[in-house]
């Protein structure tokens, strides 16, 4: 996460918010991000019929979104309203290059492995995604 004066504290409570919705979700952050970067390219590329993304990645850069708006609520709680960063506060950093291969997306309810949220400035985000 990359929110300007927050605290170690508020970091780790946005991350815990993060992961909650992921674990809800039943997928991982790498899987959000993949999702999220399917949409994006689908964007930049004109949105052609051709190449939409599936409909585990939309719904996977759904969750992402999710993910991304309720960590900056969660660590901006009592706030004042315009010091809160609007939603993409959320980077994936420290994932393993086994990660990075391309997989099938688990089914609701099925187990969805792990994933590291953590915060840019590399401060330790405590917690892993586990479902």
């Amino acid at each position: 996460m990359n929110i300007e004066d927050a605290t170690p504290q508020e970091l780790a409570r946005g991350i815990a918010a993060a992961e909650t919705v992921f674990a809800r979700a039943g997928i991982t952050a790498l899987q959000g991000v993949e999702g999220l970067f399917a949409l994006e390219g689908w964007d930049i590329k004109g949105f052609p019929e051709d190449d939409k993304p599936t409909e585990d990645e939309d719904r996977a850069a759904t969750v992402w979104l999710e993910a991304d708006e309720a960590a900056a609520t969660a660590c901006c709680a009592g706030w004042p309203a315009e010091k809160v960063p609007h939603p993409q506060v959320m980077e994936l950093i420290n994932v393993p290059a086994r990660s990075c291969k391309p997989r099938r997306f688990p089914t609701p309810g099925r187990s969805a492995g792990s994933s590291i949220l953590t915060s840019s400035s590399g401060w330790p985000a405590g917690n892993t995604t586990s479902s």
